[in-house]
């Protein structure tokens, strides 16, 4: 037994002494393990800073901010033109006037978010960043604003189309039931009356659709959705 413990030992100071030669083979440069030690944990430690550097925005300076805003505010100018030019087109007396409420509404949001970017450029030192958040939400009610606008002329334009179309339908349909047979008349016949009075329908609802109140016209969008859908479900290639 007594030897079996003194083997025991012999083989253990053996393994630690093979343990020591291990850190130290390989290591040309002397390094001690303290060295290594110390190395890995720098590593680490620089691996975590560019972790959070990549995960957190840089904040901005002021003058960068400025810059951000000042393009912001020259892009919504530009879209607000857009929409003035196109909304200028219109003839009926009734759209104009609504046209020019809505053009009014943009261009003095517009105005305060100017003042307000005006407000944070000249502020001082210690409150810069406090009036660069009232100018930024300002811009961002502004540009909702003017989001919602473009949306709207886009419908506009996409149901202006789809009536168009329409108009064309019953057209053909006059042409070639003029050049049908009795029986094909009739059915002819039965789907222009159909298809007028649906026109009829449609016109008046975009007439409505024009002169809605900003913060109503999202509701007639489904409504001609629902409409267009069912026209082209009777009328194959209707809309093509």
């Amino acid at each position: 037994m007594k030897q079996n413990s003194k083997s025991t030992k012999l083989v253990g100071l053996f393994g630690f002494t093979l343990l020591l030669a291990a850190a130290g083979c390989g290591n040309d440069d002397n390094e001690t393990a303290g060295d290594k030690a110390k190395a890995a944990t720098d590593a680490v430690e620089n691996k975590a800073e560019d972790v959070k550097d990549a995960v957190t925005p840089k904040e901005e300076t002021r003058a960068e901010v400025d810059a951000r805003l000042n393009q912001e505010v020259a892009d919504l100018n530009a879209k607000i033109s857009e929409l003035e030019t196109k909304w200028n087109e219109d003839t009926v007396p009734a759209i104009q006037a609504a046209n020019k409420a809505r053009l009014v509404s943009l261009k003095s949001s517009l105005a305060e978010a100017n003042t307000q970017l005006e407000a944070f450029r000249a502020s001082a030192e210690a409150e810069w960043k406090v009036k660069r958040d009232t100018a930024v939400a300002s811009l961002t009610t502004t540009k909702a604003k003017v989001a919602s606008a473009l949306d709207r002329q886009k419908l506009k334009e996409e149901v202006n189309v789809k009536l168009i179309k329409i108009q064309n339908k019953i057209e053909n349909l006059k042409t070639e039931s003029a050049n049908a047979s009795a029986e094909a008349k009739q059915k002819l016949e039965d789907s222009r009356t159909k298809l007028e009075a649906k026109s009829a329908e449609l016109q008046a609802s975009y007439a409505r659709f024009q002169e809605s109140a900003e913060e109503k016209w999202d509701d007639f969008k489904e409504g001609f959705k629902k409409s267009f859908d069912e026209l082209a479900a009777a009328f194959q290639g209707l809309f093509d």
